[in-house]
């Protein structure tokens, strides 16, 4: 991490003998706190939770003005360098035990980019609402360092915008408001439009950043394989206009195949949308994700909570 920036970090420790470190890279305009309930689920199983708030996002951001804004420089980089360093940190408080790594939406793409360079220090990989890799990336790219050139990285540019996220909530049919495509709770929706942490438009320096972990998270030439036997699991809903669907999954599914990755799978929930872990279903969304991680990683079989043990 940069000496100047500091990354809001919130860890979750079981009271017993911890399984596994899990650590959660959210998605774009959101926070940390927002996988408090999930981190504690997790916890009273014997996880020990690390969430932090990407740069340019929740306690992270040094200023209104920077949320949406990752680095003048090289800024996906430094965010996926962010997690690499906590992640270091808390496996030398606990060296034993398996790490996985867990990414929603944006933060599936940032997760793609660390499995990329660091795949050793991994035993499982859980990718929500993960989108598929856009070709348009590259076109997006132009704009935005065209717009930063003429108005500067931290404008925030209504074309970008809506050239990322314009057709969301035209798939969702009657929405009640702009930002249905989230989730068909509407509790959630709600609180997420009257979090001042959340919602928030991405600078053009942003979108580039992002445009730029698209085409990172799909250039194979520059993979660093090193554990072909990673467990990798996709979860999605079946309503979720992020991932582009079925065949989108499968497409994202295609690529860490040919990355070198043969143990994948795949869970689609019927008439969820994009953010599962906030629906009212989010029940079995979480007893899924127990299920995998009970088969896919060592020690981490009859996953039930401290008190019931």
């Amino acid at each position: 991490m940069d000496e100047k920036q500091k990354i809001a970090t919130t860890i979750y420790r079981p009271k017993g003998q911890p399984r596994a470190i899990f650590q959660i890279s959210h998605g774009m305009a959101e926070h940390r706190l927002r996988y408090a309930e999930f981190a504690q689920f997790l916890a009273e199983r014997g996880f020990v939770v690390v969430t932090s708030d990407h740069r340019g996002h929740g306690g992270s951001a040094a200023s209104p003005e920077d949320l949406g804004y990752f680095n003048k420089h090289k800024g996906w980089q430094k965010c996926v360098n962010d997690l690499y360093e906590l992640m270091i940190q808390v496996k030398q408080e606990y060296p034993d035990i398996p790490i996985l790594l867990f990414g929603h939406s944006m933060g599936s793409i940032m997760a793609r980019s660390f499995v990329k360079r660091y795949d050793a220090l991994l035993n499982g990989l859980i990718l929500c609402g993960a989108p598929n890799f856009n070709p348009a990336a590259s076109l997006g790219r132009i704009a935005a360092k065209t717009i930063i050139t003429f108005k500067g990285d931290h404008y925030r540019s209504k074309f970008l915008d809506q050239l990322v996220q314009g057709s969301f909530n035209k798939q969702i049919p009657n929405p009640r408001t702009s930002l249905d495509w989230l989730s068909k709770n509407p509790d959630n929706v709600d609180a997420y439009m009257a979090d001042p942490l959340c919602g928030f438009m991405f600078t053009a320096s942003a979108y580039d950043d992002m445009f730029y972990g698209i085409q990172d998270m799909h250039d194979l030439m520059r993979w660093n394989l090193k554990n072909p036997k990673l467990p990798v699991l996709f979860i999605a809903g079946d309503d979720d206009p992020v991932t582009g669907g079925r065949k989108g999954l499968e497409s994202s599914a295609a690529t860490l195949r040919e990355a070198g990755y043969d143990d994948i799978e795949m869970r689609v929930f019927k008439s969820l949308r994009h953010e599962l872990l906030n629906e009212k279903e989010k029940d079995q969304v979480m007893a899924e994700i127990l299920d995998w991680i009970g088969r896919k990683v060592e020690g981490c079989a009859d996953l039930q909570p401290a008190s019931t043990k």
